[in-house]
């Protein structure tokens, strides 16, 4: 079987995708990747691709969402209106990366088609070629209506293609714990297996600490409008070793950092979070779903772009502090370490992500709906 990812070119939507393809890889599968930009991260991972859009710039792209929505980051809640203007975004990166798509798949011909959440030109190109589409979310919060609200905004896409929509009947894989999942179960639950990268690790990182040790990171793209500040002054005072885990942060305005906060620039959190306590972030997905497979308790000062329905669902389950960056101080701090509740359901959580149908379950699935898409295709 042939199996293409198709992701959008940022390396948070490309990430969570790679335990499954090399799943599909162990299983004898041939894999490729069609994506751009950052999705390149696909191969340090040891998987193949093709750039199908060279000239693609990502970043600029997202400028409407910053010009439109002011105080995008002072917020509290993602408006109806910020996330229009996110569907709005992805269309148009679909609009770029779709031509290219579909001449690659043209060449390579695959029997199936698996796409991120937000890479709508996967399910596009799906149905160009009449094979099946598997949408693969790369959130905590719900996907669900994401691609279809993407599309809405590729009609000229759509009529290039001659396509008249979208698969009728695709399948959704998740790696959101159910009892997580913020508008309820759907679709193929699958096992989270963190990937973030790999590194060469510092030494400390593997040796044992007798204090807990709390990773603090902002992602990739909230770094300098995080509030790194407030939170290395209120770690001063807590009997906890932090591991601010930032890179593109100037920690230099700040002088000299507490004794026991350590800058450590970037590293993979797939590392870093195994060998921590807890965890404090802005509610970034790659995040989250580590923490959460990890059995990690959060503290999460949410930010960016729709951050906030993940950090409210981390909240309800309880297996974390949904917060707001005007609450951060040192009792805040200790409270959230100190609460037994907050552990146990992370606990709890861990063991439920443990007990999910791992990638390669989810691979003879794949498997078994390419060779249906075959048998229909003959008939």
């Amino acid at each position: 079987m042939r199996v293409l990812f198709h992701t959008a070119p940022i390396r948070a939507h490309t990430l969570p995708l790679i335990p499954l393809a090399w799943a599909l890889r162990a299983a004898g599968h041939d894999v490729l990747f069609a994506t751009a930009g950052e999705g390149s991260v696909v191969t340090a991972a040891g998987l193949s691709m093709v750039d199908v859009a060279p000239d693609l710039e990502i970043g600029p792209m997202f400028m409407p969402l910053f010009e439109r929505h002011q105080g995008l980051y002072e917020s509290r809640a993602t408006s109806p209106a910020e996330a229009a203007t996110i569907a709005e975004i992805f269309g148009a990166v679909n609009d770029r990366t779709a031509p290219g798509l579909v001449e690659a798949a043209g060449r390579w011909r695959p029997d199936l088609i698996v796409h991120d959440s937000s890479a709508a030109a996967g399910a596009l190109c799906a149905a160009l070629l009449g094979i099946p589409a598997v949408q693969h979310d790369v959130y905590l919060e719900s996907s669900r209506g994401l691609c279809e609200r993407i599309a809405s905004h590729m009609t000229g896409s759509f009529e290039r293609f001659g396509v008249d929509g979208l698969p009728a009947d695709p399948v959704a894989v998740h790696i959101t714990p159910p009892s997580v999942e913020p508008e309820g179960q759907y679709g193929w639950a699958m096992r989270n297996v963190p990937y973030s990268g790999g590194a060469e690790l510092p030494d400390w990182l593997t040796a044992p600490t007798p204090r807990p040790t709390v990773a603090v990171t902002m992602g990739l793209t909230w770094g300098e409008i995080g509030p790194v500040e407030q939170i290395i002054a209120a770690a001063g005072e807590v009997d906890a070793d932090f591991v601010l885990a930032i890179s593109g942060y100037d920690l230099s305005k700040y002088g000299t950092l507490p004794s026991n906060v350590r800058a450590a620039g970037w590293i993979p959190l797939s590392d870093l979070l195994p060998r921590c306590t807890a965890v404090i972030h802005h509610g970034g997905g790659g995040t989250s779903l580590t923490a959460l497979a990890l059995g990690l308790p959060q503290l999460v000062f949410a930010g960016g772009i729709g951050h906030y329905a993940a950090a409210a669902a981390i909240g309800r389950r309880g297996v974390g502090v949904f917060a707001h960056a005007d609450a951060i101080g040192p009792e805040l701090f200790r409270r959230w370490l100190e609460d037994d509740a907050v552990r146990r359901a992370a606990a709890e959580v861990r063991a439920e992500v443990e007990a999910l149908p791992a990638p390669l379950e989810i691979a003879a699935r794949l498997g078994a709906l390419a060779a249906r898409g075959r048998e229909r295709a003959r008939v």
